[in-house]
């Protein structure tokens, strides 16, 4: 049966609608994916780019990149601001910058545009894309990355690799052992951990080259310096979950640690405790070496200095008590502000003496 010409006409006139779609669509790439009808091309500008990579018809946030297996995360740390606090129990404040790295292929646009080196953003996009669950262990008040959106940079390269660039200030805890104090040194560790992911998935680790910086300038530790500040990859302790049904089955989790070895500063220690009890444990030896004839240098020394049992115990409970709250102590001399002179009332330390006079400045409380 021969067709009608109205058939042939009709055909014409869709080969000319392909031709022309066809022209219009030359030099532009046209993703579409799952019914993402998105046109982006070199032309575009970074922000389309980057709404094309994110849309949710090609990109879903909660799934982790899938041909990484398992997800290598860099970690890098700058530290530009360290302080310790008086306490019995080591805590420091620290704000450090902290970046992450790793590789999503998902969000390389090198075919769509090579020219284009880096799509830089801010927090806004951070909810569009799969970021890994970090936390800080031993921090006072934990903090998980991607809940806080703050100071928040997020970097796209052109193969995939995501940079996260975060600022964070933080109050470390750890313990102190006090057995040597005060020619004591202290480890304390910051400890960076993946709680959502086990090392099958996901593996934490340091950056090679300048994992971890601080400069030696910004250092206000107090009462400790830093001797060495040392970067280590590691493990959580093995978690096993057990159940009836299945049988147990081991999760580790990875971590990256950086441990501060911290001296204390004893200077201040020897000149305002040791030396003085020093000196006064030897001027109590004088009167062994005068004669017993010697009655007026006797009576003299006796009467100047607290050199009766009773005080001379006194004297040295005071002093031991003196260092065991060295804290609050090297706290006033160090942090408090600065005092008019007739604010403050000199005093001794068990009775107004003269040897005792230099040692406790006291501030009168008004």
């Amino acid at each position: 049966m021969d067709a009608p010409p109205w058939f042939f006409l009709l055909g014409l006139v869709q080969l000319g609608f392909a031709t022309t779609k066809h022209h219009e669509s030359r030099g532009r790439i046209r993703h579409n994916m799952e019914g993402c009808h998105i046109p982006v091309d070199r032309n575009s500008s970074a922000t389309d780019i980057l709404s094309y990579l994110t849309h949710p018809c090609r990109y879903n946030p909660r799934q982790s990149p899938p041909e990484e297996t398992p997800i290598a995360v860099d970690t890098r740390m700058h530290i530009y601001y360290l302080e310790s606090e008086p306490t019995y129990n080591l805590q420091f404040k620290a704000q450090m910058l902290l970046q992450l790295k790793w590789k999503d292929r998902r969000l390389s646009y090198k075919m769509i545009d090579p020219a284009l080196k880096e799509i830089h953003t801010s927090h806004r996009v951070v909810p569009k894309i799969w970021t890994p669950y970090v936390y800080l262990t031993n921090e006072k008040n934990s903090l998980i990355l991607r809940s806080s959106h703050k100071d928040v940079l997020v970097s796209f390269l052109p193969d995939g690799e995501v940079l996260y660039t975060t600022r964070l200030k933080s109050t470390i805890f750890c313990w102190a052992q006090l057995g040597k104090f005060p020619f004591d040194h202290q480890r304390c560790q910051l400890i960076l951990d993946s709680w959502r992911y086990s090392s099958e998935n996901l593996i934490l680790r340091w950056e090679l080259n300048e994992s971890a910086i601080i400069p030696e300038d910004v250092r206000y530790l107090g009462d400790y310096k830093l001797i060495s500040m040392t970067p280590k990859n590691g493990l959580i302790p093995t978690l096993s979950k057990k159940s009836t049904a299945y049988s147990p089955k081991e999760y580790r989790y990875t971590c990256v640690t950086l441990t501060f070895l911290l001296a204390r500063n004893y200077q201040y220690y020897v000149m305002h405790y040791y030396l003085p009890s020093t000196l006064l444990v030897i001027l109590s030896w004088v009167t062994f070496f005068l004669e017993p004839e010697a009655l007026p240098a006797r009576v003299t020394i006796g009467t100047f200095l607290p050199f009766n049992r009773f005080n001379f115990l006194q004297t040295k409970i005071h002093l031991f008590l003196l260092m065991v709250h060295h804290s609050s102590t090297k706290d006033f001399h160090e942090k408090s502000v600065h005092l008019p002179v007739t604010q403050i009332q000199w005093r001794g330390m068990l009775c107004d003496t003269p040897i005792d006079l230099p040692f406790k400045p006291m501030v009168k409380n008004r």
